[in-house]
């Protein structure tokens, strides 16, 4: 009855505590940053339009009071990023039941929660103090990796393999300004998390003299 009483009006089917850690994660980590007039809130669920408003106006509202950026500054929602805690809808959304308010797993205040959370971090940066880092999200291991992947066949072209140039830039002169595109042939990102590395990167080549 606890549980019913905390999802309503939500009909539940499964209790999230009864699930595996990498089903419903108990430990979520949130994350703020700033680049001058530009703050990034990485967030690991899926905002509702609404939803992400709110969140948004609630954290420039605590910057632009505190003097860190005046009111031409832009935050952005970086949304399911560090983890997946499904979709945040706000209260009233969540009442009507409706995909995303079903899909929003930890109650109809899980908004509010999280946009508290948001809001201290920014005081916290404002003021140039250090956010209480809580406790450390648990990587899932290999077993549960490959469970995740859930992939059973991913091979590179015949002949070719992963990171090859299938269409490559077109001949130059380029220059500042200019779009500029090439395709190359990449894996399904779940073959590997690529932990503390990256997906792919660009590099600039600069001339020397020798």
């Amino acid at each position: 009855q606890e549980d019913r009483d905390c999802q309503a009006p939500k009909n539940i089917l499964l209790r999230p505590n009864q699930i595996r850690e990498t089903v419903f994660p108990t430990i979520l980590a949130f994350q703020m940053m700033r680049v001058g007039q530009l703050i990034v809130a990485a967030v690991p669920g899926e905002f509702t339009t609404m939803a992400g408003k709110v969140t948004r106006e609630a954290i420039k509202a605590v910057l632009v009071e505190r003097g860190m950026v005046n009111e031409s500054a832009t935050v952005v929602l970086n949304n399911v990023a560090s983890g997946y805690a499904g979709y945040v809808t706000t209260f009233e959304e969540y009442q009507h039941q409706r995909y995303e308010g079903g899909f929003t797993t930890y109650g109809p205040y899980t908004h509010a929660a999280m946009t508290d959370i948001l809001v201290q971090m920014a005081e916290d940066l404002a003021d140039g103090k250090q956010s209480y880092p809580g406790i450390k999200p648990q990587l899932p291991n290999k077993a549960e990796e490959w469970e995740i992947k859930q992939l059973i066949l991913d091979d590179p072209p015949i002949g070719g393999k992963f990171g090859d140039v299938k269409v490559d830039v077109s001949p130059g002169p380029h220059w500042p300004g200019d779009t500029v595109r090439c395709t190359l042939w990449g894996a399904h990102p779940r073959n590997h998390l690529q932990r503390n590395s990256s997906f792919g990167t660009v590099w600039r080549w600069q001339p020397t003299n020798e």
